[in-house]
């Protein structure tokens, strides 16, 4: 479903006067917690050490995605631009990483960036293009955690108290359905998904 459709549809159902971009910032929140905390889709981008060379470029990603990076085996704290002096930390600098220190060698393939992947960014200008990034199954997870928020800002308890509810129960369900498709392989299929 498209997030014009979606923000049109809630408008209907739950008439106000709330803006579409308060709308569509409440449905980035959503989507990336979704993608944060029940998703959990990593990646890894991998890349070549060249010596002396201390920045590399990252695409596709932004250093906030960055869940572990390695260089040659080692794990490098994630550090702000002010304070990377620790060694072995990394920092964003100009849109790139700069890690700290530099290595001395060449190392083929020697920089593991494990990310994780986060849907499009909704904007006022893309909401009539951009789909949901969940598909249409979940559509009511939306619908309900829209019309919960717009319920709460009109401080109308009742319909936000069961919209909310029924927000949690689509999102239970979500994780279910994650669960049984994503099974826990870091106990070694001891456990599923415990949380």
């Amino acid at each position: 479903m498209k997030v014009l459709n979606l923000t049109n549809e809630a408008d209907r159902l739950y008439p106000n006067n709330i803006d579409l971009q308060d709308k569509i910032a409440w449905l980035n929140e959503l989507q990336a917690m979704i993608y944060m905390d029940i998703i959990k889709d990593l990646r890894q981008d991998i890349q070549d050490i060249t010596h002396d060379q201390d920045t590399y470029t990252i695409s596709g990603y932004s250093i906030d995605d960055i869940e572990t990076l390695k260089v040659n085996g080692r794990l490098y704290a994630k550090k702000s631009a002010n304070n990377y002096k620790e060694h072995y930390s990394y920092y964003e600098d100009s849109g790139a990483i700069k890690l700290n220190p530099m290595t001395s060698q060449d190392i083929a393939g020697g920089l593991e960036i494990t990310y994780r992947v986060t849907p499009e960014e909704i904007t006022e200008e893309n909401a009539g293009e951009v789909e949901l990034a969940l598909d249409n199954q979940w559509t009511p997870l939306y619908r309900f955690y829209l019309l919960s928020q717009i319920a709460y800002f009109l401080k109308d308890t009742a319909d936000y108290n069961n919209h909310a509810m029924r927000y949690n129960l689509e999102e239970l369900r979500l994780r279910a359905y994650v669960a049984n498709k994503k099974p826990d392989t870091d106990t070694g299929g001891k456990l599923r998904n415990y949380w």
